[in-house]
């Protein structure tokens, strides 16, 4: 059943840098998960509570993210008005090669005039949940609250990339932190927020006028939290944060077991992406693979522990790889040995090669490389 809320999507954050992983891609379409992109779980998300409309907005490096989202049909958004609407900057935008903006907002302004529904789901990419936000819109519209933002608890505050809600005992944010507390279970934002489509055409048209023409959802609640009724609401589900290289890396091998495994795809839920048929992956007499995950279409012939392997991946006779993610059409040629390593997609580690990262600073290798 649809409901009145279309979604909208920042495909970019000026504040997230995954090193070689976003050089030449958009964050939401970093790879994830085997046979997805980041940008899949919110978009399924907002898919699966029924939103018939969903925008993307993208600001740079969005080639890779308009090949994976085509025309929505994946997600059963290839409507015949405004169903999956990728928002680019205008040729003439100010922000069209600013390398650090997260959105253009002439292009959202556009897209949300053309818009009927009453409300909107603004989310970033730099955390991934598996969620329906039917019931956080009607607690939305109960609370009256101007501006819904969602926060889980994070024991884990040292990043310097998240945002930090100061809650008073109604939930009202009262004030933002970028420094929390240290040992403290602290308030943090999910970068997602929920408002009617009104009031977010309004924000946007004020901060142009202020000469704003791009933000991300941080800086949206850094300056409207004190002018608006902001309320935090509490998500208790898992979240996966992928905000950092290491964050991204602990989130990848995180989800390798269960509970988490079962929380993030949950099968209810499902998590909808881009659709390649592939054969099954054949694991020849020398193979051994414990606690992986293994996408079709490969063909291992090594030894993999604790890893993570997308479609295409060629593991060579007598190499071991602990604790790696191998990006898709990679190979990975026979007595190598990688640990805390992270491959790219369409890398060659030629025959013998010894990598070993850390995993609080995993090596990675970057799109194509040769090694």
């Amino acid at each position: 059943m649809n409901i009145d809320a279309t979604g909208l999507i920042f495909a970019d954050d000026s504040r997230v840098q995954l090193g070689e992983l976003t050089r030449n891609r958009a964050l939401a379409a970093v790879p994830f998960g085997g046979r997805y992109r980041i940008i899949d779980f919110m978009l399924s998300n907002m898919v699966n509570s029924g939103m018939p409309q969903v925008g993307v907005s993208t600001v740079n490096k969005y080639r890779s993210l308009m090949d994976h989202l085509g025309t929505g049909g994946a997600w059963d958004l290839d409507h015949k008005t405004r169903g999956l609407q990728l928002l680019p900057p205008f040729v003439a935008s100010d922000i069209q090669h600013d390398r650090s903006a997260s959105c253009d907002l002439s292009g959202i302004l556009f897209h949300l005039r053309a818009l009927k529904r009453k409300y909107v789901v603004v989310a970033g990419s730099a955390a991934i949940l598996n969620t329906t936000f039917n019931s956080a819109l009607e607690e939305h519209i109960d609370s009256g609250a101007d501006i819904t933002v969602f926060y889980n608890r994070d024991e884990d505050s040292t990043h310097a990339a998240r945002l930090f809600l100061i809650l008073d005992s109604e939930e009202r944010a009262k004030g933002l932190s970028e420094t929390p507390e240290s040992g403290k279970s602290v308030a943090c934002s999910l970068d997602v927020l929920i408002m009617t489509r009104e009031l977010l055409i309004h924000l946007a048209e004020e901060l142009m006028s202020r000469d704003i023409f791009s933000i991300d959802v941080a800086g949206l609640l850094s300056i409207y939290y004190d002018t608006y009724i902001v309320r935090g609401r509490e998500y208790t589900g898992s979240v996966l944060r992928v905000d950092s290289i290491e964050a991204y890396f602990n989130s990848t091998l995180a989800s390798l077991t269960d509970p988490l495994r079962s929380a993030i795809y949950n099968p209810p839920n499902p998590i909808f992406t881009k659709i390649k048929d592939e054969a099954p992956t054949y694991y020849t007499d020398t193979a051994q693979a414990s606690n992986c995950l293994v996408s079709d279409g490969c063909y291992i012939e090594g030894e993999l522990e604790n890893s993570l392997v997308f479609r295409n991946v060629t593991i060579g006779v007598g190499s071991r790889l602990k604790n790696c993610i191998i990006g898709q059409n990679s190979i990975v040629s026979e007595e190598c040995e990688l640990e805390n390593v992270i491959l790219d997609k369409n890398c060659l580690v030629r025959p013998g090669i010894k990598m070993k990262g850390r995993a609080t600073g995993p090596r990675v290798i970057t799109k194509g490389a040769i090694i």
